[in-house]
């Protein structure tokens, strides 16, 4: 059909069948087919797509983050990886994000667009899904352990100076984090507090994601509240046993002046039942129960930092299967993850989101590269990825190498249909959401985000996969800039709008000016049909291009000689 690059994609996870195939039903054979086919057409595989089943590498379900569930992904993703070392020489693995759900105002609404003429223009949502936003906390595990937290929620809690309950709204903890933020008094108690209850000391990026989050601090402060119980149990345990300590010192004078045998074993005999029955064990218990919730607590995060963090770990470890494949099978391009942008409302789906799952996902595989220990869950554990880069490469890597290899086998998919959906989220104008959607395009190719490029039209509310042209993305201002910014990466269009796509991809191709010209019909043999070709054959060629046929104007009408193209 005249393209020069294939993506193929997968449906099925787990078993697959002939309606939701996975690269695991590709059999050995079907590989060498297809990689023969391709170069027999002159087509490159350029990329292979994940399942599209799989939205977010983070392990993101109903009640919070699900170790099982991300490594079930990961591990599809691998299968596509192992997939793509056997039928292409190299390139993009692509696979969505959608890590986990945020507020689109609480996320971005005080981070307002600056437009030429110096006009601030705010993404906003609809005001009930802003009102309603809920803020998840989840433990060390990832679960999510307690009520989501409304901005317009208040929170009962303990004043220590007034000794008594206050109700206290987000604005209070708005002030509260500011002020752990700058005061250095604040900071030392706080990182006393953490290290009293923890066992560890906390750093920056730990006191940002705690003492400087307002609705963490919340979460926080419920838990005082959760603790009344316990801490009036301590009280009554600490009461019972001075009763007891009291007693038994009187009962010790007592015997020391009683004469009366009876009344002497009467009280040995109390006195013994005394030391016996202490409450020290239920203090102690008790208190460790406090430290405990206090432990657990103060290890908590919002659902954005752990859910970043887990991303960024699996990125990273696709990333090292990548590297191991594309030495394995010699490949001469490498074979990089591509996380895909997704749509609004959930991370990933922001330009912003995908350079930070970029760069973050980035230094995690320099750390997997160099480190000998690393931490998961919260816990200091020896770095077996070390290990495997070690033996992909046949020796340990610096900073420097590991750097390098992190940027060749991770770059973004950005697929700009996803980005128009951003369009009913952008307060401005046609002209504004252009202007900003450029922002950031250039931003990314800027600081060598993109490694790969998707291209489908829509009207901006949903991904609708119409031809390049159907709708109002802002495809032929994308397309400059890619050209204008040097990209080498493959453009991969994806018109999936109806079941009859040919026409669709013509359209694409007329409207993004391409030097294919149609020849004949409106039906065309389809790429695998190498017995359709010109090996004489007396079909001739569905397509033709500048390179056949110099001479020829593309805006000028022409006649086929019918010499054959050889």
């Amino acid at each position: 059909m005249g393209v020069n690059n294939v993506e193929l994609g997968f449906t099925g996870v787990g078993k697959g069948s002939a309606q939701s195939p996975t690269p695991g039903s590709v059999g050995i054979a079907e590989r060498q087919a297809i990689k023969e086919v391709a170069k027999i057409n002159d087509v490159k595989i350029n990329s292979v797509h994940a399942p599209m089943s799989i939205e977010g590498l983070a392990g993101f379900g109903q009640r919070g983050f699900n170790e099982q569930k991300r490594s079930q992904d990961v591990e599809e993703v691998k299968r596509s990886i192992d997939f793509a070392g056997d039928v292409s020489d190299g390139g993009a693995i692509v696979v969505h994000t959608g890590e986990f759900p945020y507020s689109i105002k609480e996320r971005f609404g005080d981070k307002p667009f600056t437009t030429k003429d110096g006009k601030k223009i705010k993404l906003s949502e609809s005001p009930y899904a802003s009102e309603f936003a809920e803020q998840y906390i989840v433990d060390k595990r990832g679960n999510i352990n307690a009520a989501p937290i409304n901005k317009n929620d208040t929170t009962l809690a303990w004043n220590k100076d007034k000794r008594d309950f206050e109700s206290r709204d987000l604005e209070f903890y708005k002030n509260l984090a500011k002020k752990n933020k700058f005061d250095e008094n604040n900071k030392k108690n706080n990182s006393k507090e953490y290290r009293n209850y923890t066992d560890k000391d906390i750093d920056e990026k730990r006191y940002r994601e705690t003492y400087e989050n307002p609705y963490w601090l919340a979460n926080k402060d419920k838990l005082d509240i959760a603790l009344v119980p316990l801490n009036t149990q301590i009280r009554e345990f600490n009461e019972k046993e001075n009763n007891r300590l009291q007693q038994i010192d009187n009962l010790s004078r007592r015997l020391e002046n009683e004469q009366d045998l009876d009344l002497r074993n009467q009280i040995k005999n109390a006195l013994i039942n005394l030391r016996s029955d202490s409450y020290i064990d239920d203090v102690k218990s008790s208190e460790a129960r406090i430290k405990q919730e206090y432990k657990e607590k103060l290890l908590s995060s919002s659902l954005s930092d752990y859910g970043m963090q887990k991303t960024n770990e699996s990125v990273a470890e696709l990333a090292i299967e990548a590297a191991r494949v594309t030495k394995n099978k010699k490949l001469n391009k490498s074979i990089f993850i591509a996380p895909e942008n997704l749509w609004g409302g959930s991370y990933g789906s922001h330009p912003q989101d995908l350079k930070n799952i970029i760069k973050d996902s980035r230094n995690k595989f320099v750390e997997f590269a160099t480190k000998d220990n690393i931490i998961i869950n919260g816990k200091e554990v020896k770095n077996t990825f070390k290990k495997q880069l070690e033996k992909i490469h046949g020796k340990k890597l610096s900073d420097r190498e590991a750097k390098k290899y992190a940027k060749d086998h991770i770059k973004a998919t950005f697929d700009i249909g996803h980005a128009n959906i951003w369009r009913k989220y952008f307060d401005g104008s046609e002209k504004e959401f252009k202007q900003w959607l450029g922002k950031e395009v250039k931003e990314l190719t800027d600081e060598g985000i993109i490694g790969h490029v998707h291209v489908s039209d829509n009207f901006g509310y949903n991904d609708e996969h119409l031809p390049p042209g159907a709708g109002n993305a802002p495809i032929k201002e994308f397309m400059t800039h890619l050209e204008k910014s040097d990209y080498k990466g493959a453009v991969i269009i994806e018109p999936g709008s109806t079941d009859d796509k040919f026409p669709n991809f013509l359209n694409a191709m007329y409207d993004l000016e391409t030097p294919v010209y149609r020849l004949h019909g409106d039906k065309t043999t389809a790429w695998t049909d190498v017995q359709g070709g010109y090996f004489g054959n007396s079909y001739i060629p569905s397509f033709v291009t500048p390179g056949y046929l110099s001479s020829v104007d593309k805006n000028t009408p022409f006649t086929w000689s019918s010499l054959p193209l050889e």
